[in-house]
């Protein structure tokens, strides 16, 4: 064999060996037999390269601790293989010798390439070969690496799918490891150091533990920002939980997934090191709460979920994204003007889940309802109601009733289900309710619950949806 292919070997070999960590699980294609080499002949490295390209996506990837060495007990094997498919270009030009060789040969070569990061070997060492490369696997680290810890709120982003094709309903089949999680991208070691605050998920109801957490991280002088993975239904309300909570300046990331690690085409580990990034750049400094999801950056009082499974599901409607984490670098346009993070006045010390915290309860509008709704929140024990109304928060079916409810002590916010636009203050309703701004109805009830812990007066809140 030529000796730029000995070369390649031995880099692919060298990088199986070296990084022994926790892998994801996937599954052989079946339809193997069917797939063909790029290219026609194997004339240069790049060449063989794709070919090694194309057998790790046959790669069954496996969480055996052992993995690594079976790699280095078969590693002539591996050799030996490469040969064969390297004599073979003269005969057979472009069709891979998938039918030279049984199943039992292939299950062999994907057994011998069995690594955590198999679909990465061919990236990985072609970065190694150029120094020019900002994610080179570096054998030491840069010291001045910034310092990141890793908050664990569970989500699809930590997910274990039964099978790679299952893109719903895998919520019962376990989780992986914030190690697990911090592992899909080894490249993340050089440009940052993970600290990990908690290896069992907060669940997204303690959004006050959540915060706490985060708290606990930036009291940390080494610490220089912080990324939080969270499932995706609720991560807009927990990033702006955070956003009005957490007393900081240091950078703080939300990260989610639409697909689980182990799927095919998942977003989880681009997404998870593109937060890291973000957390590490000083631009992010100040910034408030951030949301870092398909290398777009929102401020989480104005992104939302707008998709349940597409990966480009969340979005700042009305003003767009604040940025996004291009390749070459994180690029920022805006900045968020509302009062965030170092300068809110809410505090949460003390308190763990939501349900400590005054109750509010969502009404939602529409022609034809009655005030059923209103009069059951009310008998709940709501403290305050927030009305998803038509338009510009009109509420003509269930005026009187509300009317009722914040006569007896009960704030009520005007919203809109609409999703843009402010709910301006209508004269008939002065003093009487609360105007949203445009916040939508979830990020109004979360503003509204931390108002409560400070006032039920309806013009001091007021202030704070004018504020925040």
């Amino acid at each position: 064999m030529p000796d730029r292919s000995s070369v390649l070997l031995k880099t692919v070999s060298e990088f199986l060996w070296n990084f022994n960590q926790a892998s994801l699980e996937s599954r052989l294609n079946s339809r193997h037999r069917e797939m063909y080499v790029p290219c026609s002949s194997f004339n240069s490295e790049d060449e063989l390269f794709d070919l090694i390209h194309l057998i790790c996506k046959l790669t069954v990837i496996c969480k055996e601790e052992d993995s690594i060495e079976m790699v280095r007990n078969n590693i002539f094997f591996f050799a030996d293989l490469i040969d064969k498919v390297w004599d073979e270009r003269s005969r057979r030009g472009v069709r891979l010798m998938f039918q030279k060789f049984s199943i039992l040969h292939i299950r062999l070569f994907c057994l011998l390439l069995i690594s955590p990061f198999a679909f990465v070997i061919c990236d990985v060492a072609k970065a190694n070969h150029n120094p020019d490369s900002e994610y080179r696997i570096l054998e030491t680290y840069p010291e001045d690496r910034p310092n990141i810890a890793h908050v664990n709120v569970g989500g699809t982003i930590t997910s274990r799918a039964p099978t790679a094709l299952s893109y719903f309903d895998y919520g019962e089949h376990g989780q992986f490891t914030p190690q697990e999680i911090i592992g899909l991208v080894p490249e993340i070691d050089n440009i940052a150091a993970i600290q990990v605050f908690n290896e069992e998920p907060i669940a997204q109801t303690d959004m006050p533990l959540a915060a706490a957490t985060v708290m606990q991280a930036v009291a940390d002088p080494e610490i220089d920002g912080v990324v939080v993975t969270s499932g995706t239904w609720a991560l807009e309300e927990l990033a702006y939980f955070l956003h009005l909570t957490v007393d900081t300046e240091k950078p703080v990331v939300v990260v989610g997934s639409q697909r689980p690690p182990n799927t095919y085409s998942s977003d989880a580990a681009s997404n998870y090191f593109n937060a890291v990034r973000l957390a590490a750049d000083p631009q992010s400094a100040s910034m408030g709460v951030l949301v870092l999801l398909n290398e777009e950056i929102n401020s989480a009082r104005e992104v939302t979920k707008g998709a349940i499974y597409r990966l480009q599901t969340f979005e700042s409607r009305e003003f767009g994204p604040l940025g996004s984490t291009d390749p070459d670098r994180i690029s920022f346009y805006r900045a968020p003007m509302r009062r965030h993070t170092y300068r809110s006045e809410f505090d949460v010390t003390g308190y763990t889940s939501l349900g400590e915290l005054p109750r509010v309860d969502i009404i939602y509008g529409c022609r034809g309802c009655d005030d059923a709704l209103v009069r059951a929140a009310v008998e709940a024990g709501s403290q305050g109601i927030i009305v998803a109304a038509m338009g510009d928060g009109w509420l003509p079916e269930i005026e009187d009733a509300l009317r009722e409810a914040a006569e007896a002590g009960v704030v009520v916010v005007r919203s809109s289900r609409a999703g843009e636009n402010r709910v301006m203050p209508w004269h008939r309703y002065e003093g009487l309710f609360v105007s949203g701004d445009n916040l939508l109805p979830q990020k109004a009830r979360i503003l509204l619950m931390l108002a409560l812990l400070e006032t039920n007066d309806v013009s001091e809140i007021q202030r704070m949806f004018n504020e925040y």
